[in-house]
């Protein structure tokens, strides 16, 4: 717990200030995975699969990028939701309407409604990924403040936890931990050839 409170004084995150850990075994029916990390209402929550599998310190960088990531999120999340989904929700239906009222019966109708459900899906996929990026980003800004190697080694122990995920691909908005690690690793590229 004071590892929680110590980052998020570093982190100048005073508001979030939480006060319990709790070890979740499921959310709802789903089995949660060995890197969940949530914050509610000053209540960290951690996989229970992971509950005493990492040492406190190995635990201090996948909690600093859990803060970062839950404080940018909800930051960002209106921002993500306005710019991507707000205009998709306008435009189909104004576009739809006009086509149907003015285009009736031409042949231009029906490439126009597979666009808008091209541009509805592709939007709606940028939208679902916006939490995966928030997570990388979180991951490099973490490595930043508390070093790479820990929070590639901690990613590293959690990714063994989980046998059936070990080394594969997370969900479209949830990295899995070695997808975390690439990511990590590709930005370090990216920085050493500037």
């Amino acid at each position: 717990m004071e590892i929680a409170r110590d980052l998020c004084r570093k982190l100048g995150y005073y508001n979030l200030n939480p006060n319990t850990i709790s070890w979740k075994e499921k959310m709802g029916i789903r089995r949660l995975p060995a890197d969940h990390f949530m914050i509610l209402r000053g209540e960290v929550q951690l996989s229970s699969r992971a509950m005493g599998q990492l040492t406190p310190e190995e635990w201090r960088p996948m909690i600093a990028s859990g803060l970062i990531y839950y404080k940018t999120l909800t930051r960002n999340s209106l921002v993500g939701m306005l710019t991507t989904m707000f205009p998709i929700a306008l435009l189909v239906p104004a576009v739809l309407l006009v086509s149907f009222k003015y285009l009736e019966g031409s042949i231009l109708t029906y490439p126009i409604v597979l666009a808008l459900i091209v541009l509805t899906f592709l939007a709606g996929t940028r939208f679902l990924m916006y939490p995966k990026r928030l997570w990388f980003k979180a991951d490099v800004e973490a490595a930043r403040i508390l070093g790479k190697e820990s929070l590639v080694e901690s990613l590293r122990k959690i990714d063994q936890l989980d046998p059936n995920r070990t080394g594969k691909r997370g969900s479209l908005a949830r990295p899995s931990p070695s997808e975390r690690v690439e990511n990590l690793a590709r930005t370090d590229k990216r920085l050493d050839t500037r």
